[in-house]
């Protein structure tokens, strides 16, 4: 036992001699490329990429940095994991396992791009929002706060003796109103949707677009071959396929996938836009704050208390997208994803909570200031 401690003593301090060379190179290589290199945890070193913001918008610019990296890193004895480690993969030392002397290389944004982007742009508005309201009305009794990523409204506007206000916000129509999973249980040959916390969070309008839409046409297109169900990307838990799973040849498969299931990339399917509407109406929300198109009332009679269009009635189409979503690069996890979006042209509201003189009027009018 003693030699064995021994060994395992000399292995691990030559593990880590040779991690604090690798370690000081790619620190090294980072200040020569100008590049912030963190050390997020012992043997964790995280290459942070400022975003390509030359044409006016946030694009990731982590593509260039991936080549550069494997330029460099390959001939050092490093292998590139195109599965693990987010969209752009990791680098790991050849040979080398555990977690305790496996150096490993990930690249990160310094600020979220995509779809991760528009979700922060939404918190920030509504914070940014909320402080405004109250700083500006906070005299007056009136104060506003935001939900977060928690339950309840984005915005909830009080003043004292009066009821709240409570607002839906969304930083353009074209956001998503909602995103939940389906997985294809292997026994009934059935999909279904999968009960997440972000599912049952909005069960009522998720479970009657499944019911409708997604479930009668994925169970009509969607089936899952006896040569499908052998390839190692399937992944079978309790006989339900919610994933694919992240290994080389992945990417390909989703790609047969979509092909055979929707005829391109995705699939995209009407339903009644007023289910938005009469949901977000549900669960408390009296009205909607659409970006640049302002205010509008998510009932008749909001919409008179307010002079601002009825949402129900703005002539808007509602869409369901299904797509096989990747969660970490081309070769990585996947997902069976719903996304609810709206589509159509709507003309702007009269009020617009993001206008100085247009916010006056709306505090004035509903808490009759």
């Amino acid at each position: 036992m003693k030699i064995l401690m021994e060994n395992w003593k000399g292995f691990l301090e030559e593990a880590l001699e040779t991690n604090a060379e690798q370690k000081k190179y790619i620190i090294d290589w980072g200040k020569r490329n100008s590049f912030e290199i963190e050390e997020k945890k012992p043997n964790l070193l995280v290459v942070k990429v400022e975003p390509d913001i030359s044409s006016g918008k946030k694009k990731d610019a982590r593509a260039d940095v991936l080549k550069k990296l494997q330029k460099d890193l390959l001939p050092l004895g490093f292998v590139y994991d195109s599965t693990r480690g987010g969209s752009y993969g990791r680098f790991v030392m050849s040979g080398v396992k555990g977690k305790f002397n496996q150096l490993v290389v990930l690249i990160k944004s310094t600020s979220p791009v995509g779809r991760g982007s528009g979700a922060q742009l939404g918190m920030e508005a509504e914070n940014k929002l909320a402080s405004y309201i109250s700083e500006k009305y906070g005299s007056m009794g009136i104060t506003a706060k935001t939900s977060g990523a928690g339950h309840g409204s984005d915005l909830t506007i009080s003043a004292r003796g009066k009821k709240p206000m409570t607002i839906e916000i969304k930083t353009t129509l074209g956001s998503d109103f909602g995103q939940f999973r389906i997985g294809y249980d292997t026994q009934t040959k059935k999909w279904r949707a999968m009960q997440t916390k972000g599912f049952l969070k909005n069960q009522k309008i998720f479970q009657n677009i499944f019911n409708t839409v997604v479930g009668p046409f994925m169970n009509n297109k969607a089936q899952f071959t006896p040569d499908m169900l052998k390839m190692p990307s399937i992944n079978i838990k309790n006989n339900v396929i919610a994933t694919l799973k992240p290994l080389e040849g992945t990417g390909d498969f989703k790609k047969l996938l979509q092909k055979s299931w929707f005829g391109s990339t995705d699939e995209r399917i009407p339903f009644d836009f007023n289910k938005i509407s009469h949901y977000y109406a549900s669960k408390g929300d009296q009205f909607i704050q659409i970006g640049k198109k302002g205010l509008y009332a998510l009932s008749p009679d909001g919409a008179s208390e307010l002079g601002v269009p009825y949402f129900g009635t703005t002539g808007l189409n509602g869409i369901v997208r299904v797509r096989v979503k990747p969660h970490g690069g081309y070769n990585g996890t996947h997902s069976f994803t719903i996304a609810i979006k709206i589509t159509g042209k709507m003309k702007n509201s009269p009020l617009n909570l993001t206008n100085e003189a247009d916010l006056d009027k709306v505090i004035a009018r509903y808490f009759d200031q």
